[in-house]
């Protein structure tokens, strides 16, 4: 009986009637369904708790390979390709919503209407929106290049893991991973032996926990749609957030054109053999979460050097957060609409900059308390950050699960170049298609 209805649970069909659903019991049993929301939560807190020290783990136990003598070269091309991403992420941003200005440029009445609805429904007192004046803006909200620096370095580990301030914890296990790598090789595989163990215990957990992953969504979904304030913004801002997911769905495509290029695998065969991926990666918007899965499905479907991926890939996907830069550029550029600033190459320059430079600094915090971090990128352009940051709060779980997705896809992209692949036979005129 058991075994049935976990059957059931993962199958596909059941997830798409999950969200169905959701949406429908939220706008009509939308109180109800609340009460179900404490339970979801702890799922999530479950799944995390589990993750976060599989990928720390994992990052301690394979730094030691690429400080290797025979993987110093693939640290490098690691930078380099990493850094290739992370500024096509920024363009994508830029231009895909550049392109579309037309759609999502509002009217004065439109203009006022956010500046209404946004302010009143987030904040306690009504914030008039203000007219584009460089002179106006704080220089408050500027971060240096030296605080930033100085945020990635731990002062206490501990407060770091509590706090779960992400990029700090990488940071501190790199050295230690790098550290360990250097003494006798007999003391380190104790320590390396006991974090495999914990590797191990709490994948096997996270794999039971995500048989319920249907029923997470269920909630998700249903929440989504009972919250008012969320559906106002739908009404108010949806072009906005159509125009966002389509630029991050175009730089999803270019990693699947890589892994494509690399492995011989169509789009859909990619899709298939990474299902559990996308669907951890949609319903958690949790890098942490998804990153033991997608190593697990990488080892099992695609034939890359495993020690390669587990190496790069953690590192990567925490550090190079490029769903992020490419939202954020993406948001700029709605932000100059709304506040009718031109956009010349030095504007142009400082939202591709900008964009990569917060991806940084918020990376591991949450989405409310990195919004008001917006200044980075909207003070060099003069533009107020209140109501850019309401709109950041209000459409982020919009899109939040794509860009998770595609912030991890474009990290295996960059290993799928750093790793020898055995491409398999394929049709090129069949680029999206399944292999038979």
């Amino acid at each position: 009986m058991i075994s049935k209805v976990i059957k059931v649970l993962n199958n596909p069909l059941t997830l798409i009637a999950a969200i169905i659903l959701g949406v429908f019991c939220g706008i009509f049993f939308g109180q109800t369904i609340m009460l179900l929301e404490p339970l979801n939560d702890m799922y999530f807190s479950l799944l995390r708790v589990c993750a976060f020290p599989i990928m720390l783990c994992t990052i301690a136990i394979k730094i030691g390979d690429i400080l290797d003598e025979k993987f110093k070269h693939v640290f490098r091309k690691w930078l380099l390709y990493s850094l290739i991403f992370v500024i096509i992420a920024a363009f994508i941003g830029f231009f895909v919503t550049f392109i579309f200005k037309w759609f999502i440029t509002p009217d004065n009445q439109t203009r006022a209407g956010l500046s209404t609805m946004f302010m009143q429904s987030y904040t306690d007192e009504f914030i008039e929106l203000e007219v584009y004046r460089p002179d106006s803006v704080s220089n408050d909200t500027s971060v240096s290049i030296i605080d930033l620096i100085s945020q990635l370095i731990p002062s206490n580990i501990f407060s770091s893991l509590t706090n779960e301030y992400i990029l700090q914890a990488i940071i501190f296990f790199i050295i230690f991973g790098a550290m360990l790598a250097r003494i006798e090789k007999e003391k380190s595989q104790i320590v390396t032996n006991f974090m495999k163990t914990i590797y191990d215990a709490l994948y096997n957990f996270i794999k039971k926990l995500l048989v319920f992953i249907p029923i997470s969504f269920f909630i998700t979904t249903a929440a989504i749609f009972t919250d008012k304030d969320m559906t106002k913004m739908l009404s108010s801002v949806l072009n906005y957030t159509l125009v966002c997911c389509l630029a991050i769905l175009a730089y999803t495509m270019v990693s699947f054109f890589v892994v494509w290029h690399r492995t011989g695998k169509s789009l859909l065969t990619q899709i298939k053999l990474l299902k559990q991926t996308l669907i951890v990666s949609i319903s958690t918007s949790s890098t942490t979460t998804t990153i033991p899965v997608v190593l697990d499905e990488v080892d099992k479907n695609f034939n890359m050097d495993i020690s390669i991926v587990e190496a790069v890939l953690p590192i990567g996907a925490v550090m190079c957060s490029t769903g992020k830069i490419v939202s954020t550029a993406s948001l700029a550029v709605y932000a100059t609409l709304i506040y009718s600033v031109e956009l010349n190459l030095t504007s142009i320059f400082i939202i591709l900059f900008t964009s990569i430079l917060y991806s940084i600094a918020i990376n591991g915090i949450p989405g409310a308390i990195s919004a008001t971090m917006l200044g980075i990128v909207l003070q060099p352009l003069g533009i107020p950050i209140d109501l850019v940051s309401v709109i950041l709060i209000a459409t982020l779980p919009l899109y939040q699960g794509i860009s998770t997705f595609s912030r991890i896809y474009s990290n295996l992209a960059v290993v799928s170049l750093l790793s020898p692949c055995e491409k398999s036979n394929f049709n090129t005129a069949a680029i999206i298609g399944s292999h038979k």
